[in-house]
């Protein structure tokens, strides 16, 4: 945890304290969520060298969710599961390099749905289904497909890849 004048200007969740007996057991079987999309432009300077600081993921103009993806692996038990919807520039763009090579060393990805439109009614954000696990990458292949916006995820065409592939 940071110290003093950081930890109230910053004030981050203290989850080793919070959640103490979870921690202790290695942390949570599975973390689920939809985290804000927060470009660093939008963020103020001090908050950026917090990030830039404690998140490896967060690096030139990558966005706030590197940070809760990061956050929410390292909280995760081994074989631990995680499922976000998060927007897909981190499929993509050269500023998402370092949350990709974190991905890939450190997680076994499982699926990934990438939405050609827009899932969001008032957003206007392509966005990207991630479904991972926190344990050994070495020979796993996984899910992916792209799709226009639908409620029919069952009948998707998924292709296999192998993830050491992407390295």
């Amino acid at each position: 945890m940071p110290g003093g004048e950081e930890v109230r200007r910053v004030n981050p969740f203290d989850w080793a304290r919070e959640f103490s007996e979870v921690m202790t057991a290695g942390g949570f079987d599975a973390v689920i969520g939809n985290p804000p999309y927060v470009r660093p432009h939008r963020i103020e300077p001090w908050e950026k060298d917090y990030f830039w600081q404690h998140y490896s993921t967060f690096v030139k103009k990558s966005d706030l969710y590197c940070c809760l993806i990061e956050r929410a692996i390292s909280i995760l038990k081994l074989s631990g599961m995680f499922g976000y919807i998060v927007s897909n520039g981190w499929l993509r763009l050269d500023s998402f390099e370092n949350l990709r090579m974190f991905l890939l060393d450190r997680t076994s990805i499982h699926t990934l749905i990438d939405f050609s439109g827009n899932v969001f009614d008032r957003a206007t954000v392509k966005t990207a289904i991630l479904i991972l696990s926190k344990e050994e990458t070495q020979g796993r292949s996984f899910r992916v497909a792209t799709t226009e916006v639908t409620g029919d995820l069952d009948n998707l065409e998924f292709r296999e890849l192998e993830q050491d592939s992407f390295k």
